[in-house]
């Protein structure tokens, strides 16, 4: 693990403006790319905003990119590997 994945997280996985996508995917950091997969499905159809009532529809697109974000770093596997061993600096390194 890098070090920067033990920041305390809130329930959005969010740890100082920084996003932990398997917080926000709801997975575990060992999970599998099917877990992973499954889990974004579930939640980005609970979650997508065209499905939330006006009033909730703004969060809720937040919270979609979120997760989409969380997906795509965890999907692609030189992000996912860059995460689980430097932490969010090896993500940002290769965002770059």
């Amino acid at each position: 693990d890098g070090a920067n994945n033990n920041r305390r997280t809130n329930e959005n996985g969010v740890a100082g403006g920084i996003i932990n996508p398997y917080a926000v995917l709801n997975v575990s950091n060992g999970a599998s790319l099917e877990e992973i997969q499954k889990s974004y499905k579930l939640l980005s159809r609970s979650f997508h905003p065209d499905k939330q009532p006006e009033r909730s529809r703004q969060q809720a697109q937040e919270y979609f990119v979120q997760l989409k974000g969380a997906y795509d770093i965890l999907m692609d596997p030189v992000c996912k590997f860059a995460l689980d061993h430097f932490g969010y600096d090896g993500v940002s390194f290769l965002k770059r």
